[in-house]
């Protein structure tokens, strides 16, 4: 609600690249922020937050596995560290990644992000082999489709916000949507 806009690691160039002037302060994953600088004329002034799984891998991690598995392409989250993305053959968003996998057959592909993502590119490509770092998510593993739904059907975990909330919110993302 405090956004001007909001972003996807899938659209974010293009939304910063959107807005008037020369600024943007990118909040709230420093790392996305740097993958963006890299990419934009504008000044990016990033916000000191990040997403604990994908700051924690690094280069000596991914070198390891590219040397391990030298015939492999990498593909990866923007949300890891600039020096990490830079190793990446493509930077790409989650349905990026499962584009990717739906486009090509018969690839070893070294995942940077976490390791649940290979068993849903499994699904979409099951010819391919996935090969993770090893990076589990646990906050990701506490909802599951059973437990959204045992929400749902007991009215539990509601979040309420006052319509002055929700129209803030409401415009950030409407923003975010007319970009083409």
């Amino acid at each position: 609600t405090e956004t001007d806009i909001c972003c996807t690691s899938a659209n974010a160039a293009k939304v910063v690249d959107s807005i008037q002037g020369d600024r943007v302060l990118f909040v709230p994953d420093k790392n996305l922020a740097g993958f963006i600088a890299q990419r934009t004329e504008k000044e990016i002034i990033p916000w000191d937050g990040f997403c604990k799984i994908h700051h924690r891998i690094t280069p000596e991690m991914l070198l390891k596995a590219k040397s391990k598995h030298p015939d492999a392409v990498v593909i990866g989250h923007p949300e890891c560290r600039v020096e990490v993305s830079e190793l990446f053959d493509y930077a790409l968003s989650t349905g990026g990644m499962v584009k990717y996998a739906q486009e090509n057959s018969n690839k070893k592909i070294i995942l940077v992000t976490v390791d649940n993502m290979a068993n849903r590119l499994r699904r979409e490509n099951s010819s391919n082999n996935y090969i993770t770092l090893g990076m589990v998510c646990q906050d990701m593993q506490m909802t599951d489709l059973n437990s959204v739904l045992n929400a749902l059907e007991k009215g539990q975990h509601e979040v309420k916000l006052d319509h002055e909330t929700i129209g803030k919110a409401k415009t950030a993302m409407e923003r975010m949507v007319e970009i083409r």
